[in-house]
């Protein structure tokens, strides 16, 4: 398991790299690294490549990762994320969460993408 961020306060944008299996507690420690790092501010949007990583969450693993994600709303604050992801488990397992977020309110805007540019291009249209 691997994983890297980068943080870009000017244009208000996180970027992420995972590569390898990522069970849903190292998921919630990658996402409190961030949050503790004082480059992080609220609302911040980001760019998450999961194209290399293996994320096989069941119901349950997705409902701590929602609860995990719910607690820290107030830090987090409203924001867009846009999942680079190839397909396989983690397209499924992204695409379970972001529903299941979405029926919960949880402030995420969650959309899937197979590319870089198009993620980068749909975070960086103002709404």
């Amino acid at each position: 398991m691997d994983f890297e961020y980068r943080i870009d306060p000017e244009a208000g944008l996180i970027f992420t790299r995972f590569e390898g299996k990522f069970d849903v507690a190292t998921m919630i420690a990658c996402l409190k690294r961030i949050y503790a790092d004082p480059q992080f501010t609220t609302g911040m949007d980001s760019l998450n490549d999961l194209r290399l990583a293996t994320i096989d969450w069941d119901y349950d693993d997705v409902e701590r990762f929602r609860t995990f994600i719910q607690s820290v709303e107030h830090i987090r604050g409203k924001c867009r994320w846009a999942l680079l992801v190839k397909g396989g488990a983690t397209y499924v397992s992204a695409r379970i969460a972001s529903v299941i977020g979405e029926a919960h309110g949880i402030g995420i805007e969650v959309k899937l993408f197979d590319n870089d540019s198009e993620g980068l291009e749909w975070l960086r249209k103002t709404t």
